[in-house]
């Protein structure tokens, strides 16, 4: 979420609310969950459902030979910064389909999304990405799970919320286990984007995430994420610190929440998500 065709807004009220309630929703969450869950502790070797979400880091695992899954959720965000209006909705979605175990076609997209900027407000479809993960050795280099993906953004949807030309991106994903409930993930990864102009540039990605199983259906995780580094003056580079929490409530359902702090300008000052999966 990331539009650039609004001007710079004027500063707002409630800002110091919100950053409360964006730290103390996914610690609410945590807590209605291992409060409300008598089924929380799953049994060793229950298969179930693995996404891709809410963590920037993507995971290692595929879906599944002749699964389907879809990765949905409603996110906000909000920034005075330069570049970005103050008030954003969408619904982030991705879905996911096995073609084998260890194959699997990805189509994701923001979904609709809903801009107000200082005397502005626009509404549309935004762009879909089309792609593909693989999921390499269970046991690669180091001893970790990993995976690479590959994607290509098209500029479809309402031209408000389109990016220039076709950009496609690869990127790597590891994860490693840390004791007996811990894991570590790393993502790097390279676009060939466009900026603003249409002009090219290579542009990076970086995410590191370490994930603490608190039961066998209930995790939290903290992460540090890099999108959009490279370019001549840097103006697509965000940098964010988030965490959140996902909990299993069926093998194949999980419902989960996030918080975005953004660490420079270009990114949100703050973003929220609340999300839902499912596979069959």
């Amino acid at each position: 979420m990331n539009p650039s065709h609004l001007q710079h807004p004027q500063p707002m009220h409630g800002e110091g609310d919100l950053r409360r309630v964006s730290v103390l929703a996914p610690l609410l969450l945590a807590g209605w969950a291992l409060a409300t869950s008598s089924s929380a502790f799953a049994a060793e070797g229950e298969d179930l459902i693995s996404t891709d979400r809410p963590d920037f880091v993507e995971s290692s695992l595929t879906v599944g030979a002749g699964r389907a899954q879809i990765e949905t959720s409603l996110g906000y965000e909000r920034n005075e910064g330069f570049h970005h209006s103050p008030h954003e909705w969408a619904t982030p979605t991705l879905l996911r389909v096995g073609l084998g175990e260890s194959w699997e076609a990805r189509l994701e997209t923001e979904g609709w999304v809903s801009v107000r900027g200082e005397g502005n407000r626009e509404s549309g479809m935004s762009e879909v990405a089309l792609g593909a993960k693989y999921h390499l050795a269970p046991a690669g280099p180091w001893g970790a799970s990993s995976a690479v993906l590959m994607h290509v953004d098209l500029p479809t949807g309402d031209p408000a919320f389109q990016g220039r030309g076709a950009r496609p991106s690869l990127r790597w994903t590891a994860e490693w286990e840390v004791g007996e409930r811990g894991s570590l993930g790393v993502m790097p990864g390279v676009i060939w984007n466009t900026d603003d102009e249409g002009d090219r540039y290579l542009g990076e990605l970086f995410g590191i995430t370490y994930a603490y199983a608190w039961t066998g259906r209930f995790r939290s995780f903290a992460e540090f994420a890099a999108d959009g580094l490279g370019g001549d003056d840097g103006s697509q580079k965000q940098l964010t610190l988030d965490t959140g929490v996902a909990w299993v409530v069926t093998p194949d359902v999980q419902v989960d929440a996030a918080t975005y702090i953004g660490l420079n300008d270009n990114a949100p000052d703050v973003a929220l998500t609340l999300g839902l999966s499912c596979r069959w």
